[in-house]
């Protein structure tokens, strides 16, 4: 219907301007003279005069803008065209222009009718659409989430563990004796000091060691008992203990 209404206002537009251009333009608009002679003479030769001048306008009167009259094919005047002629033809291009203004707006009304009625009949998304909606959502931002923080993480580089710097020497250290190998040695194992405490067992003298060697040649079988006896009283009276036989 709007579509129809805007082609009804463009024939009304057009018929008026095909019927008043001759009149305008003057003869180079000659060949639309038809509908201006079919008009208003019936077939004979119209010639309509068209004052546009301000005193024209003022005056507020139809016969002061737009006149004319109708003449034979020899351009003989037979008679003028009465300004009521003029009004009846205006009128009626009103009346069909106002006809196509109000198709116009009916049609919008009613499309914009028929778009509310769709709107509220179209079904809105479900309570479950949606709810899915936002789990698809949200394991997108988890999979993007997961991806950025791999790619963070690939980008940080390892440290490698640096060797430990060996100890440097103090100054107060420098040109003592065996500075490095003390270092050394300390760092290795701990170096026991004795400052002079009476230790748990005192040290062996020649003369044990000696009984200690004779007692395991005995046992060994490297001796004899009789020699063992005699070596072992030997040693004892040397050192000046007299043996438990003897006594």
């Amino acid at each position: 219907m709007t579509r129809l209404g805007l082609w009804i206002i463009l024939g009304v537009l057009a018929f008026a301007a095909v019927t008043l251009l001759p009149a305008i333009i003057g003869d180079d608009a000659r060949d639309l003279q038809f509908a201006a002679d079919i008009l208003f003479c019936d077939g004979d030769q119209a010639v309509l005069s068209v004052n546009l001048s301000e005193a024209a306008l003022a005056k507020g009167n139809l016969g002061s803008v737009l006149s004319g009259f109708c003449a034979d094919s020899r351009g003989n005047r037979l008679a003028p065209i009465p300004a009521s002629h003029f009004a009846d033809w205006l009128t009626l291009l009103v009346g069909v222009g106002l006809i196509g203004i109000l198709m116009i707006g009916l049609g919008v009304f009613l499309r914009a009718g028929r778009s509310a009625i769709v709107a509220v009949a179209a079904p809105g998304p479900s309570p479950a659409s949606v709810n899915a909606a936002r789990v698809r959502q949200r394991d997108a931002e988890d999979v993007a989430a997961r991806s950025q923080a791999n790619y963070q993480r690939s980008q940080i580089v390892p440290s490698v563990p640096q060797a430990k710097a060996a100890a440097s020497t103090p100054d107060w250290m420098l040109g003592m004796p065996a500075t490095g190998n003390a270092s050394q040695g300390a760092a290795s194992t701990p170096q026991r000091f004795d400052f002079g405490e009476a230790t748990t067992s005192p040290p062996q003298t020649d003369l044990q060691t000696q009984l200690n060697m004779l007692q395991l040649a005995y046992e060994s079988s490297l001796i004899w008992r009789s020699e063992y006896d005699a070596r072992r009283e030997a040693l004892l009276r040397q050192a000046g203990i007299v043996s438990a036989n003897q006594g």
